[in-house]
């Protein structure tokens, strides 16, 4: 917000009407105080012989005096009421801040994805602990193992959660045990997605949680967004400065926006089965697999002051 100052004519104008104010009330003051002082004689020589001693009072000479010259104590509520009215002028808040031009600029960079990472597992239920706990550790194994073959190395193979709980069948009357174990796979070459994931389900896997393509190097697509999204922001701060003819100074403060927060840069498909369906064949894994691009999204609010 911009406060602009009188204009030059209206500074004027309010200096001589302040200057023709003050001298009549300077003129009215003299006459009325010259009338006040002569009345005030006269009554007090007239009120004094029918008067006590000492009790011809002010008071008294103002009621004679009201009586006699009505005008005079009018005049003087007039001349106190010109003296109330305060004269124009402009107040200048020295503590006063401006809030300066905030801008947005966000910007969307799409990448061919250089990583796919798939989460399924196994889950199994029986009536004996031992039985469900060994069936979902063994598939586990298979799966591993079959994604091995798939040239996935050890090391972007990952259990990410095992859980084993107590649950009741046939509406509570028969007691059993579930059993659950996650993978974490790491696929990096994304032609092979489809083979990988197909290996997982024969292998015995009857969880998928989420087939996702994303960019090893995020950082890197990360800071690219950030440059673009930096330039939108400058560029409109600049068209505002040249709109409204003022100069734009440095940045008084810098943030940073992202959609979802840091989950942000990936294209993610998930797909849940459940422990009694069937596996998927190869043909369904090569339809729902799509590498497509992963879009990153980036806004920086920057806060400029005004020079």
């Amino acid at each position: 917000m911009w406060r602009g100052d009188l204009a030059p004519g209206a500074a004027c104008q309010c200096s001589r009407s302040s200057g023709t104010l003050e001298k009549l009330r300077r003129n009215i003051s003299i006459a009325l105080t010259a009338r006040f002082l002569a009345a005030s004689i006269s009554v007090m020589a007239r009120l004094q012989p029918t008067l006590p001693r000492g009790e011809t009072t002010l008071a008294a000479v103002g009621v004679y005096i009201y009586m006699r010259w009505p005008l005079i104590p009018v005049s003087l509520g007039v001349l106190a009421a010109l003296g109330c009215q305060p004269a124009p002028q402009v107040i200048v808040n020295p503590n006063a801040t401006q809030s300066g031009l905030t801008v947005s600029g966000t910007a969307t960079v799409r990448v061919k994805p250089t990583l796919v990472v798939l989460r399924l597992g196994a889950n199994f239920t029986d009536g004996s602990i031992k039985t469900a706990k060994s069936k979902t550790e063994t598939t586990i194994k298979a799966i591993a193992a079959a994604v091995s073959r798939e040239k996935i190395a050890p090391e972007d193979v990952q259990t990410t959660s095992f859980r084993l709980n107590q649950t009741y069948l046939d509406n509570g009357r028969r007691m059993a045990w579930n059993c659950q174990s996650s993978l974490e796979i790491r696929v990096k070459d994304i032609e092979s997605a489809p083979q990988v994931l197909e290996a997982a389900l024969a292998a015995g896997a009857n969880q998928v949680q989420s087939v996702e393509y994303t960019v090893e190097e995020l950082q890197e697509v990360r800071a690219k967004a950030r440059d673009e999204a930096c330039q939108v922001a400058q560029a409109k701060a600049d068209q505002y400065g040249r709109n409204f003819g003022v100069k734009v100074g440095k940045p008084i403060s810098i943030s940073e926006t992202t959609p979802g927060g840091w989950y942000y840069g990936s294209n993610t498909m998930a797909q849940r089965m459940s422990a009694d369906m069937p596996a998927a064949s190869a043909g369904d894994s090569e339809r729902i697999l799509s590498s497509g691009s992963v879009e990153v999204q980036l806004t920086v609010n920057v806060n400029y002051s005004l020079n």
